[in-house]
């Protein structure tokens, strides 16, 4: 992880059966470094917004990193993740579906061209929701291959797995995240 200011945008794409990709959504995220104690500490705030088939949401959060070694890193996220429709919950009550997000992204430089990112994700919702798995949280695994271009340019593919899905699939759920970050 760079750590600098940047822009990402990313189009993300979910696998609910072996013989349908849909497309999920669109994202623009955006964050700045805002303190740098040391060398190897930083702490930064960030924000997105995104747009969907059913309305559009956005999250702010904020990442504490630390550099380990010149290979490794390790960032800690909180995150809010707010939708600004309403979604029916579990009393058949209209209410904003929001969750609470705690993730973490173990950043392996493989190459000064290549990196991978293995990122745990758990969830929790606010309201009177459960999530696709039955329950009020679950986890979403993520891991992220990125090749660097240049000192601004960092394409990236991710393959996400979203926790089991109780209905009406009844299966594992997948996504695939494509996107470029921009850093200035």
């Amino acid at each position: 992880s760079d750590m600098g200011a940047g822009i990402m945008l990313t189009n993300t794409y979910t696998l609910q059966r072996d013989d349908e990709l849909k497309h999920g959504y669109n994202e623009i995220e955006g964050w700045y470094p805002l303190f740098k104690p040391t060398d190897k500490l930083t702490i930064q705030p960030g924000g997105l917004i995104n747009d969907k088939s059913i309305g559009s949401g956005g999250a702010v959060y904020l990442d504490v990193n630390y550099k380990f070694t010149p290979w490794f890193n390790l960032t800690v996220r909180n995150r809010y993740n707010h939708n600004n429709y309403s979604s029916t919950d579990l009393n058949g009550e209209l209410d904003n579906n929001d969750s609470y997000e705690i993730g973490n992204y173990w950043n392996f430089i493989i190459t000064d061209k290549f990196s991978y990112t293995f990122e745990p994700h758990y969830f929790y919702n606010i309201n009177d929701f459960n999530s696709s798995n039955g329950t009020k949280h679950h986890w979403e695994i993520t891991n992220t291959f990125r090749y660097r271009i240049n000192e601004h340019w960092l394409p990236y593919f991710e393959l996400r797995w979203l926790d089991r899905n109780v209905g009406p699939y009844h299966r594992e759920q997948n996504q695939i995240r494509i996107g470029a970050k921009y850093f200035f």
